[in-house]
């Protein structure tokens, strides 16, 4: 059920996802930089991803401005041990 949601996104939202999926905890801006879509993009990207409850958002610690964005896990293949890398 978990990939049919993510078939029927945009490949904005497959491609911030798939990002998420290989980095971990990433911020909108270091979203923005690695998969090279604008700023607006990936926050309609991540406004899909969160209306199918695939991603978690926190705050980024250093910059409470800042959100880190993260896979839930149920929508993960990869396990982690400890905390995600984050990258702002």
């Amino acid at each position: 059920m978990m990939r049919d949601e993510i078939h029927d996104l945009p490949p904005s939202a497959k491609l911030v996802f798939k990002i998420l999926e290989w980095n971990g905890g990433m911020t909108q801006k270091a979203l923005a930089e690695e998969s090279l879509l604008a700023p607006r993009t990936v926050r309609s990207a991540l406004d899909d991803l969160s209306s199918i409850d695939a991603v978690t958002e926190d705050v980024y610690i250093p910059d409470a401005r800042k959100r880190v964005y993260s896979l839930r896990s149920e929508f993960s293949d990869a396990t982690t041990n400890g905390e995600p890398e984050i990258r702002n």
